[in-house]
């Protein structure tokens, strides 16, 4: 959270380092965004339950028939 602001997030790793779950980081997808990142476990919260009813901004798409050089 380096800018002080929270975003919704699909957890799509969990990397431990060490005893417990200190040092934990997670892989994640923002689902408002279409990125992903890694953001320590200490850092990151559970979603409340009425944001989950709120559709996903990023939407994944393709361009037909383009192919990369």
């Amino acid at each position: 959270m380096y800018d002080k602001k929270f975003y919704r997030a699909q957890v799509t790793d969990v990397n431990k380092s060490g005893e417990g779950m200190e040092g934990t980081t997670l892989g994640l997808y923002y689902v408002d965004y279409g990125d992903s990142g890694v953001a320590p476990l200490s850092e990151t919260f559970a979603l409340r339950t009425d944001y989950l009813k709120l559709r996903f901004q990023a939407i994944e798409c393709i361009l037909a028939r383009v192919k990369p050089r």
